[in-house]
C-alpha cells in the first residue's frame, strides 16, 4: 500500500532490459508453465530506463503472470521495448517503452475501465488480490513514467509501461567499475545453441548489435549437423547445457574437440559452480549481456578459463 501513497523510496539507477529479462528467466521459466510461452522483442538501439531495478523486475514479473492468468489454455506472452517516439509536443523527459502482450481472451470496455482500481480483479477468490496493476502504475508514475493499457474481446491484452531513460550514461558510468573500460571488439561468428525461447529471443540480437554475426540452433544435433555442413565456418560456439535431442551441450563439446578442434567453446550453466569435466571455459547463468560479450572475447582469443 505504501506505493499507492507514494511512500515507496525507490533508488532509480541505469537498468539494461536485456540483461533485466536475462536474469529473471529462471523464475518466469518456473511459474509459466510448459503451455505459456515467453518471447522478447529488445530494440537492440534500446536506451537503458532510468528506475528501481527491484521495483522494475516485480512490474515485469506482475504484467508476465498476468498475461499467463490471461491464457489458461495457454498461449504466448511477448515483451517488446523500444525507445518511445516523442510525438506529444511537451517538454517531457524522453520515456522508454516497455510492452507486455499476451494472446488471452482480452478485456471488454466494462472491466477494461476499472483495471487499475485498487482490490478490482476478474480473476476467483484465492486467485487475485486487484493489487498488481495498480502497483504497477504507481511505480511507473513514481518513477516519472507512466502506464497504459489496451485489450479486445478474443484478441489479447497489452500494457504499455512507460519509463524514463537514463540521459547521458551518468548513471551507468557510477555503476562500472573504473577499470572496467569499453574496448573495441572483433567481430566475430557465433554458433549459438539455445532451446529456451527468451534467451533465443534476447541475446543473437544484442549480439548482432554488438557486431557479431549469430548463428542460432535450438539443439546441439542441429548444431553439429550445421557444423558439418559448413566445415566449422565459426569463431565461436556458445552453448547451454541441458536441451532436447540426443545430444547434450557437452556432447557438442566433445564432438567439437574431436572434429572441429580449432573452434573454442563457451559453455553456459547454472547448474554448478564449478565447470563441468573437460570444460574450461563456463559462463554462470544468469550472466549480463556485458559478461558474454567479454567471455566470447576470451574464449575467441584462446585464452583461460572465462567464468562469470
Amino acid at each position: 500500500m505504501l506505493a499507492f501513497g507514494r511512500a515507496q523510496q525507490l533508488r532509480p539507477q541505469a537498468v539494461d532490459l536485456a540483461d533485466l529479462l536475462l536474469r529473471a528467466r529462471e523464475l518466469t521459466g518456473k511459474s509459466l508453465g510448459e503451455r505459456v510461452e515467453l518471447v522478447a522483442a529488445i530494440d537492440p538501439g534500446a536506451p537503458a530506463v532510468l528506475a528501481d531495478p527491484t521495483q522494475l523486475e516485480l512490474a515485469l514479473l506482475n504484467l508476465v503472470f498476468n498475461a499467463r492468468d490471461a491464457m489458461p489454455d495457454g498461449g504466448t506472452v511477448t515483451v517488446r521495448a523500444s525507445r518511445a517516439p516523442d510525438t506529444d509536443g511537451t517538454d517531457r523527459a524522453p520515456l522508454v517503452r516497455i510492452d507486455v502482450q499476451d494472446t488471452g481472451h482480452g478485456m471488454d470496455a466494462e472491466t477494461l475501465a476499472r483495471v487499475f482500481e485498487p482490490y478490482f480483479t476478474t480473476k476467483p477468490i484465492g486467485a487475485g488480490s486487484g493489487l498488481g496493476l495498480p502497483q504497477v502504475q504507481a511505480f511507473a508514475r513514481q518513477s516519472g513514467g507512466d502506464v497504459r493499457i489496451a485489450s479486445t474481446p478474443g484478441e489479447g491484452t497489452c500494457v504499455t509501461l512507460l519509463l524514463p531513460l537514463a540521459v547521458d550514461g551518468v548513471v551507468v558510468q557510477q555503476q562500472l567499475p573504473a577499470s572496467r573500460e569499453r574496448q573495441p571488439r572483433r567481430p566475430l561468428r557465433v554458433l549459438m545453441v539455445e532451446d529456451d525461447v527468451l534467451v533465443a529471443s534476447v541475446v543473437p540480437a544484442a549480439l548482432t548489435h554488438e557486431g557479431h554475426q549469430v548463428t542460432l540452433c535450438r539443439t546441439a544435433d542441429e548444431a553439429r549437423a550445421l557444423l558439418e555442413a559448413r566445415e566449422c565456418a565459426m569463431d565461436v560456439l556458445f552453448t547451454d547445457i541441458v536441451m532436447p535431442g540426443a545430444m547434450t551441450g557437452l556432447d557438442l563439446v566433445e564432438w567439437c574437440a574431436v572434429h572441429c578442434p580449432q573452434l573454442p567453446a563457451l559453455v553456459a550453466t547454472g547448474y554448478s559452480a564449478r565447470p563441468p569435466a573437460g570444460v574450461s571455459r563456463v559462463l554462470r547463468k544468469p550472466y549480463a549481456m556485458e559478461d558474454l560479450l567479454d567471455a566470447l572475447d576470451v574464449c575467441a582469443a584462446g585464452g583461460g578459463a572465462s567464468r562469470a
